[in-house]
């Protein structure tokens, strides 16, 4: 990143935290579906329920799976559940921070000091899981392919895939335009305006989509 944009993302960033507090007033006002769990591939399902007000209800909070294996633990999911994590100590030393094995896939535990805070989280949240409103989040990043994003279509559950690029066949998919000359979708948490609206909310209405299944 250049420093003119750093300069433009601490401008943007300083002038949305000021608006963010009503953004999530209002979507905390207009969310009647309160009880849902969201798995995300990443940090969204725990940034988006903070700003709902809601517990944690998902066990990927503050992790991030890579595309193939997020779509192989949700095709699976209640199997992948069963399983016990264990660390991946040399994967850990590498990158820094703890990996984690599930059966065969890995978590990243970029936020988490350590395997067994990262496990403890994990059992901890995966008891909340309202299996009967499960929704499932993931993005283009972290090496999605057209093959990956074939096989998120068979998910069996209500599902939003936000991508740098169109699939005009897959109705789940939210084509974010501003990372359009990128490889892969940004960091969707970061504010995309002055105004104080995240990536992810800028092409997608989540209380909409949340309460429609309700």
């Amino acid at each position: 990143m250049t420093i003119y944009a750093r300069i433009r993302k601490k401008v943007r960033d300083i002038c949305a935290i000021r608006y963010r507090p009503k953004i999530c007033e209002k979507m905390r006002n207009q969310l009647t579906n309160k009880d849902f769990t969201l798995i995300s591939s990443n940090c969204i399902s725990g940034i988006l329920s903070h700003d709902l007000g809601l517990e944690f209800r998902s066990p990927t909070v503050n992790l991030f799976f890579t595309a193939d294996d997020f779509v192989k633990f949700c095709l699976h999911l209640d199997e992948y559940l069963k399983e016990e994590l264990i660390s991946d100590d040399e994967m850990s030393k590498e990158k820094g921070y703890p990996v984690s094995r599930l059966w065969d896939i890995h978590l990243y535990g970029v936020h988490y000091h350590s395997h067994h805070e990262l496990m403890n989280a994990w059992n901890r949240r995966k008891e909340r899981i309202n299996h009967n409103n499960l929704f499932i989040c993931m993005t283009d990043r972290n090496d999605c392919t057209n093959e990956t994003v074939a096989q998120f279509a068979k998910v069996p559950y209500p599902k939003v895939l936000f991508s740098h690029k169109p699939y005009s066949e897959y109705p789940f998919v939210v084509y974010v335009p501003d990372f359009s000359k990128e490889s892969e979708v940004g960091q969707l948490q970061f504010y995309a305006d002055m105004q104080g609206h995240r990536y992810y909310e800028k092409y997608f209405d989540w209380t909409s989509w949340l309460n429609k299944y309700e």
